[in-house]
């Protein structure tokens, strides 16, 4: 804050800013300084860094330390707006990057529910299925499943008598 009040002392004491004439009267430097002024700051950065510092003083009356410090400000204040402005296209990319990296987690989202929900009638068609084709066992066991009893007992009993009735033979 000091440093900033000095520049002021030295501007007013200079005659500078009288002389400056692209700088209107009406702003507040201290205001400026207190309350930041980015928004006042915005309107004067280009005009006052892209200025021409031999047209705009008048050489007679400052300092030419003066004029080399206020370029060299200007040089600065020129660097910082290329930073500003390729901060703003890289912002402006990743933006866009953001976005379309949202649209694509919204298409993957609905193509999950969509899976989602084929999985889900496919389970209710297999179990639909298995249903079906228990009920169709019932049914054909239900119908045949005397015989079919009858048959493999039978086939059972008889592999067992011979297999005895062949070691019985063999012992005799």
């Amino acid at each position: 804050m000091c440093e900033r009040t000095n520049l002021r002392a030295l501007l007013l004491s200079q005659n500078i800013l009288s002389v400056f004439t692209s700088f209107p009267a009406s702003i507040d430097i201290d205001n400026l300084i207190q309350d930041g002024g980015a928004n006042q700051l915005e309107e004067w950065i280009q005009p006052v860094t892209f200025c021409k510092a031999d047209s705009e003083f008048d050489q007679d009356k400052i300092d030419p330390g003066f004029i080399k410090v206020f370029r060299l400000s200007q040089l600065i204040s020129e660097c910082l707006l290329a930073s500003q402005e390729r901060c703003v296209e890289k912002l402006t990319k990743l933006e866009d990057k953001y976005n379309d990296t949202e649209k694509e987690k919204d298409k993957l989202f609905q193509e999950i529910l969509h899976l989602k929900e084929t999985l889900t009638n496919a389970k209710k068609e297999l179990k639909k299925r298995k249903e079906m084709l228990a009920t169709s066992q019932n049914e054909m066991l239900g119908q045949n499943n005397a015989d079919e009893y009858d048959q493999v007992y039978t086939y059972y009993y008889d592999v067992k008598i011979n297999i005895r009735g062949r070691q019985g033979q063999g012992r005799h």
